[in-house]
């Protein structure tokens, strides 16, 4: 498995128990993650716990800054339950 910038700082640093994401409406009300271009393409500004976000929200505020519109940052908590699995 590949992993961007290190593992997070959970208690359980194998398991992702949930998801952060700076999300923001456009300008037809629609919500979405925000994303950031860096020289490796484009990154969705989320994450796995708090830590990884505080290292995300210099980006989250430039795009608000950039938008003059708020950026909220949410956390997702694990489904009892996958979806679907992928082999």
């Amino acid at each position: 498995m590949t992993m961007v910038n290190g593992p997070c700082a959970c208690a359980d640093a194998s398991k992702v128990h949930e998801l952060w994401a700076y999300v923001a409406e456009d300008e037809q009300g629609e919500e979405g993650i925000v994303s950031y271009p860096t020289e490796l393409g484009v990154m969705p500004l989320i994450g796995a716990d708090r830590e990884r976000m505080k290292s995300l929200r210099r980006w989250a505020l430039a795009a608000s800054l950039a938008r003059g519109k708020p950026v909220e940052l949410r956390r997702y908590h694990l489904v009892e339950s996958e979806i679907e699995v992928i082999r």
